[in-house]
């Protein structure tokens, strides 16, 4: 009799409370319904192992060329250098002459100073026992010039084989340059003279000329393509002049290999960034 009782009394109760319960429950969200608008992450993972997988197998290399130069030369070497090298060439150059000369059996071979009103610093003047030829006197007058570009020839070859020492491969090198330079000034100055300067006669590159070419025509067409082709010349050479500079200023360039390899890796909410490699950080991070 109690049972009945006691089991009557807890559906009345639960009959009472039930409308209640019904009611707080459609205050609140759906518990259920909130769980589902989430993302699902074992719906993701394969997604993510696959980016990581991925990710890993793209190993970047990145290769930095960190250039250095310096200047070696100091700015008093070069009233020094310049002054030498201008004598060496024309000592080297009146040297030809003498030497044809002294080849061609001429007498009385002297080295004469300086005559500035005549416009030369140096030359050579030698007693011809006979008329010279043509070729003769071609080969005189152009055996300066050809002193000159053979020595700018053997200089330059020494320094590029690294065969002067390094206390001297400026003055070299400026020798080299006032020899490549000694023919191109010849030609260049005698072009100007006979184009501004009608009476002008008498240095080698126009002894050359006036004994091939009488007319002022025929002149005037010698010293433009002679002039063209020194031009053309002077450009194609322009890296061995470059060089040349260079060796003059002891301009020495450092060239380091910086090597950087990086890896990206994602996690969860971005990416993860291996670097690694011979570099400087603080250079790397400016």
């Amino acid at each position: 009799m109690i049972k009945s009782k006691l089991k009557s009394l807890s559906l009345a109760v639960a009959l009472a409370l039930a409308p209640a319960t019904v009611k707080a429950n459609t205050n609140k969200p759906n518990v259920q319904q909130v769980k589902t608008t989430k993302p699902n992450r074992d719906i993701q993972k394969p997604n993510l192992e696959q980016r990581i997988n991925s990710y890993e197998n793209k190993f970047e290399k990145h290769v930095i060329l960190d250039k250095k130069i310096t200047y070696n030369t100091k700015w008093w070497e070069y009233l020094i250098y310049i002054p030498l090298a201008y004598a060496t060439t024309v000592l080297w150059h009146e040297s030809g002459h003498a030497v044809v000369a002294k080849a061609f059996g001429y007498k009385e071979i002297k080295l004469m100073p300086p005559n500035f009103k005549k416009g030369y610093i140096l030359s050579v003047q030698a007693k011809m026992p006979t008329k010279p030829t043509t070729l003769e006197t071609d080969i005189f007058a152009g055996s300066g010039v050809a002193f000159t570009t053979l020595g700018n020839v053997a200089l330059t070859t020494l320094l590029r084989h690294d065969a002067v020492p390094k206390k001297l491969r400026p003055f070299v090198a400026t020798t080299s340059l006032m020899m490549m330079l000694d023919r191109w000034r010849y030609v260049l100055t005698s072009a100007k003279n006979h184009f501004f300067y009608k009476s002008y006669k008498g240095d080698d590159i126009d002894m050359i000329i006036s004994n091939h070419y009488k007319s002022k025509r025929g002149k005037d067409i010698a010293y433009g393509v002679l002039t063209g082709l020194t031009l053309l010349e002077m450009g194609l050479r322009y890296e061995e002049i470059k060089y040349l500079v260079y060796t003059i200023i002891g301009r020495e360039e450092k060239v380091e290999r910086n090597e950087i390899y990086v890896r990206a890796t994602p996690i969860y909410s971005g990416a993860m960034l291996n670097v690694s490699g011979n570099f400087d950080e603080n250079k790397l991070l400016k």
